[in-house]
């Protein structure tokens, strides 16, 4: 039955309760930015010059993104409509076998080599820049875009032999292309050693491809190197900066500028890998050592960390292979291999305590050295006249 009685504020329910008619007020809090200018440069003072110089550089580039230099991500504008669907299929295609290979180079083991990129639109990669590590540590060598070419594969009969063409631990016929473009760019002395060779995209990033590789990752993976190798550089700027300011005066902010690239672009050479101090900073980044196998630019040299000692008794090497003068692939060595010298860098800027690298591996080190400097034979009909004038 209906009754006609005001609506008790407890049979009203909770939620209903909460509603507020009232018009909101918008609370416009007033900002001393005289005084947050204050508190930031008395920050900025608490640390050394150099870090003030990078935490400057990052705050300009917040303020002044337009003079930033991060690239946007090129987008093509001269379009031509729908394509036909023959194009539409031959891309499908293309696609298709790309994504084959990379899946087959993701599957490689230690007993395996895998063609990680066919050269099917580049005569040469084209990329990355490589300093001499020894004899000319002075000059900077940087890589020349070559020319781009059409080339076609051909299919051969696959045969199971393996030997014959100077790699013993790669076995198959199937891996004659591969081992026939890079053989030349892999020192003789190691050839008995090579188990696999990986050669990655040519797109200016191949460097870091090849670390990526190296470290047991996919080799779509070479922005997190990038990354990886800024931070670094940012926690141990205090370490760093030194060692990249003895090189070249300001280039400490250079390399780590020239490491930052997050367009999926092709970049220009200020962002290619840099060797030698892309060694030290990679083999200390990750804890490992690494070797740079070169035929035409100087030596090739080992870099071991800086500031770590050995983790354990086997720690991880990789192994980059610069070829053509401006591309890096990665190559994996195996068994007791002659080791390539320490480069100057390590030997002038480690730790005491690193020394336990080159102590664990001097054996193969010296032997190294042996193959490459062997003493001079002595001559026995010169021993014969020196022991007959003496009588």
């Amino acid at each position: 039955m209906r009754e006609e009685r005001p609506i008790q504020l407890e049979d009203i329910d909770v939620f209903w309760r909460k509603l507020n008619f009232q018009s909101c007020k918008l609370i416009d809090d007033d900002v001393d930015v005289v005084e947050e200018l204050n508190i930031v440069r008395q920050q900025l003072e608490s640390h050394p010059p150099a870090q003030q110089k990078s935490l400057m550089s990052k705050i300009k580039a917040v303020l002044t993104p337009k003079k930033s230099t991060k690239k946007s991500p090129v987008v093509q504008q001269n379009t031509r409509g729908r394509p036909t669907t023959k194009q539409v299929q031959e891309r499908l295609d293309e696609a298709s076998r790309i994504d084959e290979e990379l899946r087959r180079s993701s599957l490689g083991d230690a007993n395996t080599c895998f063609e990680g990129s066919r050269q099917s639109k580049y005569n040469k990669p084209r990329h990355n820049s490589y300093i001499p590590s020894q004899a000319s540590q002075q000059s900077v060598i940087r890589s020349q875009k070559p020319k781009a070419s059409l080339s076609r594969s051909k299919s051969s009969k696959k045969k199971e032999t393996g030997g014959d063409h100077g790699f013993p631990l790669i076995i198959g016929d199937e891996y004659m292309g591969i081992i026939e473009r890079f053989k030349s760019a892999i020192p003789p002395v190691f050839h008995p050693y090579v188990s696999c060779i990986r050669d990655v995209m040519p797109d200016d990033h191949c460097g870091f491809r090849s670390v990526a590789v190296g470290l047991g990752m996919d080799q779509s993976s070479w922005e997190l190197i990038r990354r990886d190798l800024v931070q670094e550089m940012d926690q141990n700027e205090s370490i760093w900066f030194p060692i990249f300011e003895a090189w070249e005066e300001g280039y400490f902010y250079t390399h780590r500028q020239g490491l930052i690239w997050d367009s999926v672009a092709g970049c220009g050479e200020d962002h290619w890998m840099d060797f030698p101090l892309a060694g030290v900073l990679i083999a200390q980044t990750y804890g490992i050592g690494v070797h740079l196998l070169t035929t035409t630019m100087g030596a090739s040299s080992t870099y071991f960390p800086i500031l770590s000692p050995p983790a354990n008794q086997q720690p991880l090497f990789i192994t980059l292979t610069h070829v053509n003068e401006n591309h890096f692939i990665h190559v994996k060595l195996e068994g007791d291999y002659p080791m390539p010298p320490a480069n100057g860098l390590w030997l002038t800027h480690r730790r005491p305590h690193t020394e336990q690298w080159e102590d664990m591996y001097l054996p193969r080190l010296e032997w190294y050295t042996s193959i490459m400097n062997p003493p001079p034979r002595s001559n026995p009909s010169l021993n014969y006249i020196d022991s007959y004038t003496e009588e």
